[in-house]
């Protein structure tokens, strides 16, 4: 089955087939001519900027696509938790559901957030600043180069359940 979809995509010239030549060049396609015109010659600095770009855009879209769970104490039937959520909380809840390692200075909560941290039960969301992207000329494959939405969801854990 993969040997007929890498046949397939060989013959439609989609990919190129690795042999000496290609190890060290490939003519790859260019978006503003819409052609196969960009010469890009793998050398040891181009394939260590790729490797950035990559670890770049995989902790861009995994916390991009993830929707963290968290569950809190909150006495009563208010929609409050007891203890709000810090950046550092949301950071270790990257690290435990997503595993992706982030630095909390780097979280930002929206403008209600702020003072307290996150402290509704329900869907919630800040932002996590991703410094790099435009050194790394990301600019297509995501919406914002900048920052990514991180989604979580604050539930009312059981008693026995809940850290907090």
């Amino acid at each position: 089955m993969t040997q007929d979809i890498a046949a397939k995509y060989l013959q439609d010239g989609a990919c190129v087939d690795v042999t000496d030549d290609t190890r060290k060049a490939v003519w790859a396609f260019n978006p503003e001519t819409n052609q196969f015109d960009r010469f890009i010659e793998r050398n040891a600095a181009f394939l260590e900027f790729a490797g950035r770009k990559r670890q770049w855009l995989n902790v861009y879209w995994r916390v991009n696509q993830a929707y963290l769970i968290v569950g809190r104490q909150s006495f009563g039937q208010g929609f409050l938790i007891n203890c709000p959520l810090r950046k550092k909380d949301v950071s270790q809840k990257l690290w435990e559901q997503v595993r992706v390692r982030v630095d909390p200075r780097l979280i930002e909560f929206r403008a209600k957030d702020q003072r307290t941290g996150i402290q509704d039960l329900g869907h919630n969301f800040c932002w996590l600043h991703m410094p790099g992207g435009e050194e790394l000329e990301i600019d297509r494959e995501v919406y914002d180069p900048t920052k990514v939405k991180v989604r979580l969801h604050v539930r009312k854990a059981q008693q026995q359940w809940s850290l907090y």
